[in-house]
C-alpha cells in the first residue's frame, strides 16, 4: 500500500460519511497507513458543535413560533361567545331536535339514535341557556328568555321519553310545540342581533 492510498482512503471515508480523518500512529515499514484512532482537533469539535447548535437554534425558533401561534389561537378560541352567538347555537340545537323528530316519525332513523340525539340536544340546550342567562342581553327580558328555554327543553326531553314509549301521536304534538318554540326563539334572537 502506498502512502497516497492511505491518505486517499481517509479522505474518501470522510466525504462519504463512513469515518473520519485518522492519524497514523503506527508505521509498517516506512509507509504510513490508516488506523482506528480518530483525528480530533479543537477546531473540528467547535465547528461540529456550532453546526449542531445552529440546527437546534433553528428548531427552537420554529418551536417558539408554533408556541406563539397556538397561544394566540387559544386566546381567541377561549373568548366567551356573544349572546347572539349563543342564541344561534340554541336555534341550531332546536332545529336539530326538530329534524330528528321528523326523521323518527318517518321511521327513517333508529329509535336509539333519535333518543340519544334528543338527550344530547336537551343537555346542550341546558348548558347554553344557563350560560346565556348568567349575563343576559339587555335587549330581552331574562324572565322571557328563561321561560322559553325551559319550555323548549321540556319539549325536547318529552320527545326523548316518547321515543322510548314509541308514542308517535304524542310525539307529533310535542314536535309541533317545539316548532312553535323555535319561532319564539328566532324572534328573540333577531331582536338580540338587531340591538347589538
Amino acid at each position: 500500500m502506498f502512502w497516497t492510498d492511505a491518505i486517499q482512503a481517509a479522505l474518501n471515508s470522510r466525504r462519504t460519511g463512513g469515518g473520519g480523518v485518522r492519524f497514523c500512529t503506527e508505521f509498517a515499514g516506512a509507509w504510513p497507513h490508516a488506523v482506528s484512532k480518530l483525528a480530533s482537533t479543537k477546531s473540528e469539535r467547535t465547528s461540529t458543535l456550532n453546526r449542531g447548535l445552529g440546527i437546534a437554534h433553528n428548531v427552537n425558533q420554529v418551536d417558539v413560533k408554533r408556541l406563539l401561534v397556538i397561544s394566540v389561537a387559544l386566546v381567541v378560541a377561549c373568548k366567551s361567545p356573544t349572546p347572539a352567538e349563543q342564541m344561534d347555537s340554541i336555534q341550531s340545537w332546536l332545529a336539530t331536535a326538530g329534524m330528528v323528530g321528523d326523521a323518527w316519525l318517518r321511521h327513517s332513523i333508529p329509535d336509539k339514535y333519535s333518543r340519544l340525539t334528543l338527550e344530547l340536544s336537551h343537555e346542550t340546550l341546558l348548558q347554553i341557556s344557563g350560560d346565556l342567562l348568567k349575563s343576559p342581553p339587555r335587549s330581552v327580558d331574562s324572565a322571557t328568555l328563561d321561560g322559553v328555554f325551559i319550555k323548549s327543553r321540556g319539549h325536547v326531553a318529552l320527545m326523548a321519553r316518547l321515543i322510548e314509549e314509541k308514542d308517535a301521536p304524542d310525539f307529533a304534538c310535542a314536535l309541533d310545540s317545539l316548532r312553535a318554540d323555535q319561532e319564539i326563539v328566532k324572534q328573540l334572537a333577531d331582536s338580540i342581533q338587531f340591538k347589538q
